[in-house]
């Protein structure tokens, strides 16, 4: 099939269109200049018989000639004649005709060079668009010139696969009546003799070993080189950079802190805690009064269950408040009042709110000499009352009936709550869950409190695992099984704590 024909019709096709649209498109843009005039003139309110597109035209030459014959004999007229003759009176009439239809060839002339310019611009259109199909149809044609092509080769190739199997076939039909070659003995087979080959089991047991003992190390060497969380006291003095004022054994059966405080005041979990009060009287040796804001990095580092436990140890000697300043997350009341609702009582939020009075929102303890102010109602706004004047003259209040006060604060990583209570604080306790916080998170806060004016004492590291302390780490904490707890008194054995 010849497709050249096809191809030369419509290259010839889009070359005489293109020629038509290049002939069109300087045929338009001798019309524009004049066209473009008219329009500028026509929008300032200009006078178009100053314009020479439209001086030029034929019927405006005739119409001018007109006028200036009529203008002439006027003035001839008006020389022998006053207006009231008849004789002036009909040149001034020609005149005046002449005049309207010198304007009314003007406008005609401009309305029709505007004509003329859309009548360019439409035929450039046209042709631009015939050009573009035309385009389109050589693509299509060279498209098909390739798809043939590349069947017309496709069959060739077939053809000759076609001859060469036919080939093979006459050749293999000529050669079956000719006697094919029998096969002859030329040497008979002996059997040899046959080494067994059987597992070797010692040998790929230690080889099995050895491969699983390296593949062990390297994971457990992997595993120390990504671990960044604080297990160990050394940690939290060389990472972090702060004092240990104490480790808290975790409590594995989920109790409470302080209903173990209660049930066992000479295990381990309380032991922690007067370790803390410990560290935390030699810490505030010079000061009659003692306010502390308890945090942490993130939530669920335990936080609270060290701001509850510490201040039920504080009360035990010293006049103490305990005060839930976590709005956004209050969990004191509903742990130590068994609230369900945490606006089941009024607290801080009423009392900074003028809401209640101090007396009316604190709530003292049953079975305890300690007092707590629960976080009240939930506000969209903590953070503006605990930054008010109405919050530090409150703390100013609690410190005048108590010697010691202690605020249960937001994460500081979270919310900047803890910083601003931090700032009518005396001294700060930041708390870090063992074996889970990493120490840059750890470092970051330990960072945002030290801006602050309160005096950070150091950390306490709680939910620590005694046991694997002791076992993998070497931890002396004072709290293994065979430290304090065997010491001077029977203590029963330490649950899951």
């Amino acid at each position: 099939m010849d497709t050249s024909g096809v191809v030369t019709s419509a290259a010839a096709q889009l070359s005489g269109t293109t020629a038509q649209l290049i002939d069109a498109k300087a045929q338009r843009a001798r019309l524009q200049s004049a066209y473009q005039r008219v329009r500028q003139i026509l929008a300032a309110g200009g006078d178009l018989k100053d314009e020479p597109a439209v001086a030029r035209t034929p019927a405006v030459i005739a119409s001018k000639a007109s006028l200036t014959e009529a203008q002439r004999a006027l003035e001839q007229i008006s020389e022998r004649y006053g207006p009231q003759h008849p004789s002036y009176r009909q040149a001034d009439a020609q005149y005046k005709a002449a005049l309207t239809s010198y304007d009314r060839e003007v406008n005609l002339a401009a309305a029709q060079i505007q004509r003329d310019y859309e009548t360019a611009d439409a035929t450039v259109n046209a042709i631009d668009q015939t050009v573009s199909n035309a385009k389109q149809q050589v693509a299509s044609v060279n498209r098909s010139e390739f798809e043939l092509s590349s069947l017309q080769r496709e069959v060739q190739t077939n053809r000759q696969l076609y001859e060469l199997f036919l080939n093979r076939i006459k050749e293999t039909s000529a050669t079956d009546g000719l006697q094919k070659t029998i096969g002859r003995v030329i040497e008979p087979a002996q059997a040899q003799s046959v080494v067994r080959s059987f597992p070797k089991p010692f040998q790929y047991t230690v080889v099995a070993f050895v491969l699983t003992l390296l593949l062990g190390s390297g994971l457990a060497v992997l595993t120390v080189v990504l671990d960044d969380t604080v297990k160990t006291t050394e940690e939290v003095e060389q990472r972090l950079h702060a004092a240990v004022m104490g480790t808290v054994p975790v409590l594995q059966d989920g109790t409470k802190g302080m209903a173990v405080l209660q049930s066992d005041p000479q295990g381990l979990f309380a032991e922690a805690f007067r370790t803390i009060r410990t560290s935390l009287a030699l810490s505030e040796l010079d000061s009659d009064k003692v306010v502390l804001a308890i945090t942490s990095s993130v939530a669920s580092e335990g936080k609270s269950t060290v701001a509850m436990n510490l201040a039920s140890m504080q009360s035990q000697t010293k006049k103490t408040v305990l005060i839930d300043a976590d709005m956004r997350k209050p969990t004191l009341g509903r742990d130590l009042l068994g609230d369900t609702s945490a606006e089941a009582r009024p607290g801080l939020s009423d009392v900074i709110s003028g809401v209640v009075t101090l007396d009316e929102a604190l709530v003292e303890l049953p079975d305890s000499p300690l007092v707590l102010l629960p976080a009240g109602k939930l506000v969209p706004n903590p953070l503006d009352l605990l930054s008010s004047k109405r919050f530090g003259l409150m703390l100013d209040a609690l410190k005048a009936r108590f010697d010691v006060v202690i605020l249960d604060t937001p994460p500081v990583r979270l919310v900047s709550d803890a910083l601003v209570v931090a700032e009518c604080c005396t001294s700060m306790l930041y708390v870090v869950q063992s074996d889970k916080t990493s120490y840059k998170l750890a470092r970051r806060g330990l960072q945002d409190v030290r801006s602050t004016h309160a005096r950070l004492l150091g950390v306490v590291l709680n939910k620590q695992d005694v046991e694997k302390a002791d076992k993998y780490y070497g931890e002396y904490s004072g709290l293994g099984t065979n430290n304090y707890t065997t010491y001077g008194v029977a203590v029963p054995e330490l649950r899951k704590a």
